[in-house]
């Protein structure tokens, strides 16, 4: 189901020639994937490990896709921690998956694996979601791009079923006025985030023609000018949009409590640096948290726990995940002050 990485050559050669990537990868069959250390971050060249609890594992599927996975300290075989949280990526137009790994290797290091296809076509975005849990490789799965990837992303969510994604990142995107048909958002019904610079082009009309046709949680961060369009390639640092990244897939794909208080209570994205303002939306939070879990979703997912390895995860299991992800955001929200207040206002 896997065949390992070749990738002998400097980043710069990938950037500039990336055909040439992949024929090395479809001539070769014996090479051994790739370990990524902090130390060859930046040439994302093989390297021997000295702290296997900081390695990132770089390989390509038999689909083409290439895979960003958090590396175990006691498993080495490719398949022994899979299905992995694993984010589906949308590239920029005119740019490669290798472009985006600083990004990658953030979130590897965190605990999400990255999925980037050859193409952000919104169907073959589609078919990598698909590929990955029918394969075993992924679970949960959420969506995230940049630029014309985000954009499809928002089409490729449209276009899967209940429970096949948990959520999108749009870091940024949103061209619809101009670009991709059918991101419109209107069939989008999973948790939505976009992330842009104030400056950049891809806020034109998002607001009015994606974000608010949203029929879901959602959360809008507007950055300040000079972050640039393609911050998100430097990955998860301090002020970034990958930055934000990160809290956003570590809340959707890990469950986590503390990035979801982040994200979902007021004031707190504001306190970001080069944040400068944000908009959350949560229409359903109190009646998602006044319903009551049901045994059998406690015993499928404990069953699902205890088996992870060899089975894929089915739509059912993802949506009772994905509830139970929307609850620690549907609490987060309502804790807030200004939400309170404004449902004691109603009544």
């Amino acid at each position: 189901r896997l065949i390992p990485a070749a990738s002998s050559m400097a980043t710069r050669l990938l950037l500039l020639l990336p055909f040439l990537a992949v024929a090395s990868l479809s001539s070769s069959s014996t090479i051994k994937p790739m370990i990524i250390t902090p130390a060859a971050a930046q040439s994302e060249e093989p390297t021997t490990a000295t702290s296997r609890t900081e390695e990132v594992k770089v390989r390509r599927l038999t689909d083409g896709t290439m895979l960003w996975t958090p590396s175990s300290s006691e498993k080495h075989n490719d398949d022994d921690d899979a299905p992995y949280p694993t984010m589906v990526w949308g590239v920029g137009a005119a740019t490669t998956c290798v472009m985006y790994a600083p990004l990658f290797r953030d979130l590897a290091k965190k605990g999400v694996a990255t999925a980037c296809p050859t193409s952000a076509n919104p169907q073959h975005l589609v078919k990598t979601v698909r590929f990955l849990s029918a394969e075993g490789i992924s679970f949960p799965i959420a969506l995230g791009g940049h630029s014309y990837g985000g954009n499809t992303a928002q089409v490729a969510a449209s276009m899967l079923g209940e429970g096949e994604v948990v959520g999108i990142g749009n870091f940024p995107g949103g061209l619809c006025p101009l670009g991709v048909f059918g991101c419109n958002a209107h069939g989008v019904r999973v948790p939505f985030m976009a992330v842009s610079p104030s400056s950049d082009v891809n806020q034109i009309g998002v607001k009015e023609n994606v974000f608010n046709f949203i029929q879901a949680p959602k959360i809008w961060v507007s950055m300040s000018a000079w972050v640039g369009h393609s911050d998100v390639m430097k990955g998860a640092v301090q002020g970034s949009i990958g930055e934000l990244a990160l809290l956003w897939f570590r809340w959707l794909l890990l469950q986590d409590t503390s990035s979801a208080e982040i994200l979902w209570r007021s004031g707190q994205l504001n306190q970001y640096p080069n944040v400068i303002d944000v908009d959350i939306e949560f229409d359903n939070a109190r009646r998602l948290l006044s319903e009551e879990e049901e045994e059998e979703e406690e015993n499928n997912l404990a069953a699902f726990a205890t088996n992870t390895t060899t089975t894929a995860a089915t739509n059912s299991t993802s949506v009772m995940v994905m509830r139970r992800t929307m609850k620690l955001a549907a609490k987060a929200f309502l804790e807030q002050p200004r939400t309170q207040q404004r449902l004691s206002a109603a009544g």
